[in-house]
């Protein structure tokens, strides 16, 4: 079993409400009934999901599904001294497993 997230032509930052594009992939001799596509952010270690889309019944074997997740208009990206906001796109399954590529959105 293998997750994973390729960004469309490697892009890693978008603006507010552009599309954040890529291919959620996968691989498993018996994938389980759905998968969770996620575009989140995280602050002091907890993840907040901004949007979200669900893919039923996923494919077995090496497969992927294309995504098209509009960027929300907050937060931005953000590095400090005492806080932090990364974005990333996210793919899980409903055992735990997990795959993600980071973002920033400004």
């Amino acid at each position: 079993m293998s997750l994973n997230i390729e960004l469309k032509d490697a892009k890693t930052a978008w603006r507010p409400g552009e599309e954040v594009e890529g291919d959620a992939c996968w691989n498993y001799e018996t994938p389980p009934p759905y998968l969770l596509l996620k575009l989140g952010w995280r602050c002091q270690g907890d993840f907040v999901t901004a949007v979200e889309e669900r893919v039923e019944n996923p494919a077995a074997g090496h497969a992927h599904h294309a995504f098209h997740l509009k960027a929300p208009a907050g937060p931005w990206t953000f590095e400090g001294k005492l806080f932090q906001v990364r974005w990333c796109v996210r793919l899980e399954d409903p055992e735990g497993g997990s795959g993600e590529a980071e973002v920033s959105i400004r």
